[in-house]
């Protein structure tokens, strides 16, 4: 544990977390590099385990330090400073594909950075100008594996001589349990299997739901076509045949089923992209940060924000019903505390409408009644 952890008082971070966190005694940390997929899997353990879980989504110090207001809380003091207060404690890591999650972290970030723009002008840009600016910065845009470099776990090792990778291919899953923290890796390729992996993890069963899809927001017609159109340059097909995530996670028919299928999208040997420099690099990112205006705040950002109020477990319901039943969700499912709580409030004061009016209707009814009744000389009292 680092030495600014030791002044830290955990009780304190956590109650800035989560409101629920001092009667819930297990902890889940999504710990991943952004775009992998780790909003949907967010989102499904929170429709899911929200009432024994503190969920929580995380993807640098940086993020954490902003959360709890605590500058010098490192995510693994956080791990082992819940861990020694006796708190449950699994992380969880997802590996996605290498050409897709680029694609997607540029564009999560295609507007406020790359191009300082709005999303509705940029969908106005030629997709040439979009290809060549990602193509520069290609071998830049990241491929973390927190499970291998950040958890402290025992890494996975490639074994090169059998020609698969270190991951469980069979099982889809990783897990390692050290000094009572429960570590895992998932893959995104595996996604429509995740309730099957992770229900008896967590003995309970987990509804899966797709969450934060970039084709579905304002860019998401451009992403589509560039998806669609892009052809990969042959110099960057060479750095897949190298990619150390791909040999890691992936067995070796899975590899070359993947490898193949960029193959067929990529340029002719004779054609060569040359990207930035490291220094044209650095350049280009300090420009970047330095003029960006248009900000990149996400608001609304999970299907379930993990309020567990009574108006908010409501819609829960309502939406694991939909799961069941395979239905797909869209923004009006999204779990919006105020707004889920007005739309209870609603509910209760048509109820209290109904019933009032039920019984005025039926004392009009009876007033109605008893004025046949005196009419007709019947029921009333003679002196």
């Amino acid at each position: 544990m680092s030495d600014d952890a030791t002044n830290i008082d955990i009780n304190e971070v956590n109650n800035r977390l989560f409101k629920t966190a001092s009667f819930k005694p297990n902890y889940i940390i999504i710990y991943t590099p952004p775009k992998v997929g780790s909003t949907s899997i967010v989102s499904s353990l929170r429709i899911s385990l929200s009432k024994n879980f503190n969920i929580v989504h995380l993807h640098d110090d940086k993020m954490l330090q902003d959360m709890t207001n605590c500058p010098t809380l490192k995510i693994g003091d956080f791990i082992r400073l819940n861990n020694s207060i006796g708190k449950k404690v699994y992380v969880i890591d997802i590996y996605r594909s290498p050409v897709e999650r680029k694609i997607s972290e540029f564009f999560e970030k295609i507007g406020t950075y790359h191009f300082n723009n709005t999303e509705d002008n940029l969908n106005l840009y030629p997709l040439t100008k979009i290809v060549n600016r990602f193509n520069n910065i290609f071998p830049y845009i990241s491929n973390d594996d927190y499970y291998n470099e950040k958890y402290g776990v025992t890494k996975i090792e490639v074994k090169e001589e059998e020609g698969n990778g270190g991951f469980d291919t069979n099982k889809k899953y990783m897990m390692e349990v050290k000094e009572n923290v429960t570590y895992i890796k998932l893959r995104l390729k595996d996604s429509g299997q995740w309730g099957t992996i992770l229900s008896p993890i967590f003995e309970k069963e987990i509804y899966v739901v797709s969450d934060y899809e970039t084709e579905k927001k304002v860019l998401g017609d451009l992403y589509k076509k560039f998806k669609n159109e892009y052809i990969l340059p042959h110099n960057f097909y060479c750095l897949l045949e190298y990619d150390i995530g791909l040999k890691t996670y992936y067995s070796k028919e899975e590899r070359n089923e993947y490898l193949q299928l960029w193959k067929r999208k990529t340029t002719s040997e004779d054609i060569f992209f040359e990207p930035f420099t490291q220094s044209e690099y650095l350049f280009y990112y300090k420009l970047c940060i330095d003029n960006h205006f248009y900000t990149d705040m996400q608001r609304e950002h999970y299907i379930d924000s993990g309020c567990i109020c009574m108006a908010c477990i409501v819609k829960r319901k309502s939406i694991i019903e939909k799961v069941k039943n395979g239905l797909p969700l869209d923004d009006s499912d999204k779990i919006k505390h105020y707004e889920n709580v007005n739309n209870m409030v609603i509910n209760i004061q048509n109820k209290v409408n109904h019933i009032n009016q039920t019984i005025a209707k039926k004392r009009a009814i009876m007033a109605a009644k008893n004025r046949r009744k005196g009419r007709n000389g019947i029921g009333i009292q003679l002196s």
